[in-house]
């Protein structure tokens, strides 16, 4: 039996044990166990090549959110989720306290998957707490 005590593990697991049955099914979009864990072991993998700790992420629900979500998780990054909901004011308030460097040109662009590589700044620790 393999390491289930870690989101690897447990992703590795099922996608060999149900490969091709349906772990995401999202309106339309059904993504099987074997889709979901190569999409997000590729999302670790791009992830990896940059260099700051944390990751700002920010987007409605979709399975696209879903392997960013596990995707930075696997890269050994942080995770700092930001609320789509938020108005656009507080989304860029909230991400200055946290020293963010966009990975997108579109950012806060409506209904698209978002994420940030958020800097190595001294000042981001106290910032989280403020929040």
């Amino acid at each position: 039996m393999q390491d289930t005590n870690s989101i690897y593990g447990l992703l590795k697991e099922s996608a060999e044990k149900y490969a091709g049955k349906t772990a995401v099914l999202y309106d339309t979009f059904a993504g099987s166990y074997e889709k979901l864990f190569r999409d997000v072991t590729n999302k670790a993998i791009h992830l990896q090549h940059f260099e700051g700790k944390r990751v700002a992420l920010c987007g409605p629900s979709s399975y696209r959110w879903i392997v960013n979500l596990f995707g930075i998780i696997l890269a050994g990054k942080d995770v700092v989720l930001v609320d789509s909901f938020l108005p656009h004011k507080e989304r860029e308030s909230l991400l200055e306290k946290v020293a963010f460097i966009p990975l997108s040109n579109s950012c806060f662009a409506e209904h698209r998957m978002i994420w940030y590589l958020l800097s190595e700044l001294e000042t981001a620790k106290p910032a989280i707490r403020n929040i």
